[in-house]
C-alpha cells in the first residue's frame, strides 16, 4: 500500500470535469492513478480537495433577547466585547455518530470501523469513543487510551517542532533549506515552502525500491533526503501545492542540523514535553494498535513487516488521540506565537496552510489531513473559527479515517450525513456470466475524456480492463497493476465490489455488442468488448 495520503477515486476525479478545469484556482495539483488500498479506483497520492463544497448554512443556536424586566445595560457595559460562546455539540450528536459508524460493516464485517474517534472544542474533550478491535489475532478490543502508528499525521509533529525553532529564532521561514544542510536541495526551496508543501520536491515514497525494500527498515533523515535531493523539482517553489512527504523528511534533517541533536530528541524537547504529550513515541511501540490491510480474498490481514521508522519525520510517530488533541490545540492557539499561528492556517504569502488542505463545513473554513501508513488510515478535521478538532484514528485501511472525521465534523454542526448502505449479494446461477468474460476497451468518447483529464499512469490503467470467469466465483475484474476484484451480483447483470467507495458495475448493450459500465460516485466509464473467451 502506498504510505502517502490518498484522495477521491480515479473514476470520481475523471468524472468531475469542473474540478479538473479549476484545480489550479483551488491551489492543488491533482494527480490520479490506481489506488493502492482497498478501492477499485483511486487517487495516487493526493489529499482530496472537495469536488463540490457544502453550501448548507451553519445551524447554531443564538442567545435569546433579554426580557423587558431585566436591567438596561449601562453605556460601558454595552460597549464591552461580547463573551465568546463555546461551540456546543447537538443533543443527538453521540447517537448520530454511533449510527454512522454502525453503518460500516453491517453486511460485510471486513468493513467494520476499528479505531478511536475523539472530538475537542477549544482544547477540551467533547466526545470520545473507541470502536472495534485493537488486535485482530487476539480479538482485543479498542479502548480510548490506545496508541496508534499515526503515519503521515507525523508531519504535524515535525512542523510543530519547526515552528518552535522559528519562534525561538533558530530558524527563519524565508531562509533556503539548503542553507542548513549539506545535501543538494535546490536553493529556491525555503523553510516555509517545506511547511506548506509548495516546494515541488518529488515524493520519496513513490519509488519501487522504497515500497519493496526500504519500507521494511528504519532510515536516517540524511539517507531519506539523499534519495531525492538531486532530482528535479516538479514545479517552481511556491507556484503549486503537492503533499509530498519529502518536505517533512527535509525538515527532519534541518532540525537535526541546526540543533546538533537527534530529531526525535528535539521533538520531545520542543513539543512533547511542553504540551504534556507523554504517550507519543518515535517508531513502533509494543502494545500499539496493529494495522489491518485488505487482502485479495476480501478479508483483513495484520500488517507486521512495514516499519514506520522508514518514513522518519514524515511518518514514524506513535501517539494517542488525547496527545494529538493537545498538539492541534497548541497549533490553534498562541503556543508558537500569534503570528506563526495565523500562518499555519494559510495567512501567509503563499496562501497555503501548513500541512493541511482547505475544506468547508457548515459554511465555515476548515482544514483536513490524512494520516496513512500500511494498515492504518487516520483523519483530522479542524475548524479554527470554533476551535473544533475531530480526530479519527484507525488501524484499518478499509474504513477511511478522513471521510469519517469529516462526517463527524458535519454532525457537529447538525448537518445531514448519509449512513453507509452496503449492498447485499443475490444468489444467482453464475453460469450465464461466462459469456461476459474477455478484454474490454474504453469507448472513444470516454477515452477522449480520460485523455483530457488523467495522467499517463491512469490512462494506461483505464484504457482497457479484463473480466475473467470461474465456475464457483463468477466474474472478476482485472485492472492493470492491481489485484483482481470479484464482481458480486445484485441482479443478473448488475454487480458491486467489496471496496471502500462501494463501486458498482453492470453489463449493458446488446448480446452481440455488450458494454461494461464501471460506476463510482456518480461517474461512469463505458467499455466495449474487444475479445471473447477463447478468442
Amino acid at each position: 500500500m502506498a504510505v502517502v495520503a490518498t484522495g477521491s477515486s480515479v473514476l470520481g476525479s475523471v468524472a468531475s470535469r469542473h474540478f479538473q478545469r479549476h484545480r489550479r484556482t483551488l491551489g492543488v495539483s491533482w494527480r490520479v492513478g490506481v489506488e493502492e488500498g482497498g478501492n477499485l479506483l483511486g487517487s495516487r497520492w493526493c489529499v482530496s480537495m472537495p469536488m463540490s463544497v457544502r453550501s448548507v448554512p451553519l445551524l447554531l443556536l443564538v442567545t435569546a433577547c433579554a426580557c423587558a424586566s431585566e436591567p438596561v445595560a449601562t453605556p460601558a457595559e454595552a460597549q464591552a466585547e461580547p463573551a465568546e460562546t463555546r461551540l456546543e455539540l447537538p443533543e443527538d450528536f453521540a447517537r448520530d455518530v454511533e449510527a454512522y459508524v454502525d453503518g460500516w460493516g453491517r453486511q460485510w464485517p471486513t468493513f467494520k470501523v476499528h479505531g478511536h474517534t475523539a472530538v475537542f472544542v477549544d482544547g477540551q474533550p467533547a466526545f470520545d469513543r473507541a470502536w472495534g478491535l485493537r488486535d485482530l489475532a487476539t480479538e482485543a478490543e479498542h479502548t480510548t487510551g490506545d496508541a496508534f502508528e499515526i503515519g503521515t499525521l507525523s508531519v504535524h509533529l515535525t512542523q510543530a517542532t519547526t515552528l518552535a525553532l522559528v519562534r525561538d529564532g533558530t530558524l527563519a521561514l524565508d531562509e533556503a533549506a539548503a542553507h542548513y544542510i549539506d545535501l543538494p536541495i535546490q536553493p529556491s526551496v525555503t523553510i516555509e515552502h517545506l511547511l506548506s508543501m509548495t516546494s515541488g520536491l518529488p515524493n520519496f515514497t513513490e519509488s519501487l525500491m522504497f515500497e519493496r525494500v526500504y519500507k521494511r527498515r528504519p532510515a536516517s533523515h540524511a539517507a531519506l533526503v539523499a534519495s531525492f535531493a538531486g532530482d528535479p523539482l516538479e514545479f517552481e517553489p511556491g507556484s503549486d501545492f503537492a503533499p509530498s512527504l519529502s518536505n517533512a523528511a527535509v525538515l527532519g534533517l534541518v532540525i537535526e542540523s541546526v540543533t546538533g541533536d537527534d530529531y526525535a530528541d528535539v521533538v520531545a524537547q520542543k513539543v512533547l514535553r511542553p504540551l504534556h504529550m507523554a504517550d507519543t513515541r518515535y517508531g513502533r511501540v509494543e502494545g500499539a494498535s496493529v494495522g489491518l490491510s485488505f487482502n485479495e480474498a476480501e478479508y483483513l490481514d495484520p500488517v507486521l513487516d512495514a516499519d514506520p521508522a522508514s518514513l522518519g519525520a514524515a511518518g514514524a510517530w506513535t501517539s494517542t488521540a488525547a496527545d494529538l488533541g493537545r498538539l492541534y490545540a497548541a497549533m490553534l492557539g498562541a503556543h508558537f506565537g500569534a503570528r506563526l499561528s495565523r500562518r499555519v492556517w494559510g495567512d501567509n504569502a503563499l496562501g497555503q496552510p501548513y500541512g493541511f488542505v482547505p475544506r468547508l463545513v457548515g459554511g465555515r473554513e476548515a482544514f483536513a489531513w490524512i494520516g496513512r501508513f500500511d494498515g492504518h488510515e487516520h483523519g483530522v478535521f479542524v475548524v479554527p473559527e470554533d476551535g473544533l478538532v475531530v480526530l479519527h484514528l484507525a488501524n484499518s485501511e478499509v474504513a477511511p479515517g478522513s471521510d469519517i472525521a469529516e462526517a463527524v465534523a458535519s454532525m457537529a454542526y447538525a448537518l445531514p450525513v448519509s449512513v453507509r448502505q452496503e449492498a447485499r449479494p443475490v444468489p444467482l446461477d453464475p453460469a450465464p456470466l461466462a459469456a461476459f468474460a474477455g478484454r474490454w476497451v474504453l469507448r472513444p468518447s470516454d477515452l477522449a475524456f480520460v485523455e483530457e483529464t488523467a495522467d499517463e499512469d491512469t490512462l494506461a490503467a483505464l484504457r482497457s480492463v479484463e473480466t475473467t470467469f470461474e465456475d464457483t466465483k463468477g466474474l472478476s475484474l482485472h485492472i492493470q497493476g492491481r489485484p483482481a476484484k470479484r464482481m458480486h451480483p445484485t441482479a443478473p447483470r448488475s454487480f458491486f465490489f467489496k471496496d471502500r467507495p462501494q463501486s458498482t458495475a453492470r453489463i449493458a448493450g446488446t448480446k452481440d455488442a455488450p458494454l461494461l459500465v464501471l460506476e463510482r460516485g456518480g461517474g461512469a466509464l463505458h467499455y466495449r468488448r474487444l475479445t471473447t473467451p477463447g478468442a
